[in-house]
């Protein structure tokens, strides 16, 4: 069995002949994935707070650069105690949730932002106005929560959450592209695939690249003239 070779020129040949079945191929995977999207995954919003750490009470005094300091490494204590049972129980008491600790949790990331003594509480949910409602329950119950398990400094809000309007995912734009390039890797790569796999000799040149000989003679495609062509018909009428 002989091995078949293919160059960037077969490549190119074979997207120029078959270039309109793969875009094709791209533009219905896409639209696809797109009608997927919309019809069976639900939208997921997300609703934002932030907040400030002080490593002391604060009675209008200015802020020393060692208490920045210390404002900074008590971000990662209070997002711990931001997530813990005690306060999820509160913000799930006080709304009337129907989830339980772990899937409230689930439902909440926090990290500090930019490096600073502030951080940023984020809130996922399906529900726009439920999401909104849960990251502003965190900002009224943390805070307190907080200043109870450390014994110092205290949590400022900076901005309150707002209803989202728009999904944070899944992303419309995204999923549609990601199936449009896959339509036209499938739809390529069967073509490549058969192209690699036909050994049906069409040229003289697939004689000396699966054969290794040379093309002694060949010969040409005649055209008949039409009265050979009608002495042939009337041939075949008799």
């Amino acid at each position: 069995m002989t091995e078949t070779e293919i160059s960037l020129l077969d490549i190119w040949s074979l997207i120029r002949r078959r270039w309109i079945v793969i875009l094709a191929a791209g533009i219905f995977c896409g639209a696809l994935v797109g009608l997927y999207t919309y019809l069976f995954i639900e939208p997921v919003y997300e609703a934002k707070v932030s907040m400030y750490v002080y490593s002391a009470e604060r009675e209008g005094s200015p802020i020393t650069t060692s208490e920045l300091s210390a404002s900074k490494s008590l971000v990662d204590t209070y997002i711990v105690i931001l997530k813990s049972n005690t306060v999820l129980d509160s913000v799930i008491d006080a709304l009337g949730l129907p989830y339980s600790e772990k899937e409230l949790n689930s439902m909440i990331s926090a990290s500090a932002m930019n490096n600073t003594e502030a951080f940023e509480v984020v809130v996922k949910n399906t529900d726009p106005e439920l999401a909104q409602k849960i990251a502003n329950s965190i900002a009224d119950i943390a805070p307190e929560q907080i200043i109870r398990v450390v014994k110092a400094g205290s949590v400022e809000v900076i901005d309150r959450a707002k209803k989202p309007e728009k999904p944070a995912s899944p992303s419309m734009k995204k999923n549609v592209a990601i199936g449009f390039i896959i339509g036209l890797v499938i739809c390529f790569g069967i073509y490549l695939v058969l192209q690699i796999m036909d050994n049906t000799i069409w040229l003289e040149d697939d004689i000396i690249d699966f054969f290794k000989i040379p093309v002694l003679g060949s010969i040409p495609k005649i055209a008949l003239p039409e009265s050979t062509k009608k002495v042939k018909e009337v041939k075949a009428e008799k």
